[in-house]
């Protein structure tokens, strides 16, 4: 915190470095990306113009009992099934460039290795720890909205 305190900027100065950088052609590529858009507060056609979601490409369905629902995959799944990767990231950087290289690998070149993706996922046998408690999926708050299961702080950024 006293790095923060010392060479850190303000979120407002942060923002407007950020829309400094952006335009209405840039196309934003992450997993779970439009939750950060969400948070920074951006807007399509001003602030970027798309983005693509690496959750969203390799979303597949799967049948649960009589009722069909959407299947998502972690990216800590996705890196070790489609890039072979098997130690875990804490590094954001690190995180950011294998979104990258799953997108350059396999959403880039078209539908066919997308689905080739999508098989490959489906048929692994990968096991993902959830912790029930905290709503925790490979370190990412999936329940941001959830005051009492919340741990990404967001509810203090929107006040």
């Amino acid at each position: 915190m006293e790095i923060l305190e010392s060479e850190g900027i303000s979120y407002n100065e942060a923002m407007i470095s950020l829309k400094d950088i952006l335009d209405k052609d840039v196309v934003f590529i992450g997993h779970n990306v439009d939750v950060d858009i969400l948070r920074l507060g951006l807007e399509q056609g001003i602030d970027y113009k798309n983005y693509i979601d690496i959750v969203t490409e390799f979303r597949t369905i799967k049948k649960y009992g009589s009722s069909i629902k959407n299947k998502y995959f972690t990216l800590n799944q996705e890196k070790n099934i489609l890039l072979d990767i098997k130690e875990e990231s804490s590094n954001l950087l690190d995180d950011a460039k294998i979104t990258m290289t799953l997108f350059k690998n396999w959403i880039k070149p078209g539908e066919t290795k997308k689905a080739r993706a999508k098989k490959k996922l489906i048929e692994s046998k990968f096991i993902t720890t959830i912790n029930k408690d905290n709503f925790i999926i490979d370190g990412v708050c999936c329940s941001p909205y959830r005051k009492d299961k919340c741990i990404c702080s967001f509810h203090s950024i929107r006040t």
